[in-house]
């Protein structure tokens, strides 16, 4: 009879549950595999958050090179009459050549609030022509923003353009 007793007793403690120290270390590896995968989806994220970022800027630098193709050559020699030229010839490229671009970064910046856009141009002096002649201007146009994983990248645009004959 003592003999059945013991066995009783040693099923029933075999049915008795887990440790703190199983439960324990079950939770750290249910944490470990839920933060592994956490990390995976903020970074799918935040590679989405880019790629959407270099689309903007990819956007904005083309509204600018058509806004800037639109102008008439006489408003880039009055601006240029009534600035001054840095030191090696460029000219700040004012946004009033680009305002419609302009307004695309301002609402860029109400969303991401990281955005910027500049350019300069100057004149190109041609051979055997007027060094007065301002029929090619050279522009170079650049978009910046920052990026968490990249620092704040630059996005760049360069272009010439020649004035039509009349």
């Amino acid at each position: 009879m003592n003999s059945r007793k013991t066995e009783k007793m040693r099923m029933t403690n075999s049915f008795r549950g887990m440790t703190l120290i199983e439960v324990i270390l079950a939770l750290l590896i249910m944490l470990l595999m839920v933060g592994t995968f956490l990390r995976v989806v903020m970074n799918l994220a935040q590679v989405g958050e880019d790629n959407e970022k270099m689309q903007m800027a990819n956007k904005i630098l083309q509204s600018i090179k058509e806004e800037i193709c639109s102008v008439r050559f006489e408003d880039f020699h009055t601006f240029t009459s009534r600035n001054q030229a840095g030191q090696n010839g460029d000219y700040l490229l004012d946004d009033i050549f680009w305002p419609h671009s302009r307004e695309e970064v301002m609402n860029y910046q109400r969303r991401y609030r990281d955005f910027e856009a500049s350019g300069t141009f100057k004149y190109v002096q041609r051979s055997g022509r007027d060094p007065m002649d301002h029929s090619v201007i050279y522009f170079k146009v650049f978009v910046t923003w920052f990026q968490p994983n990249a620092g704040k990248p630059v996005k760049s645009l360069s272009m010439i353009i020649v004035e039509p004959k009349t």
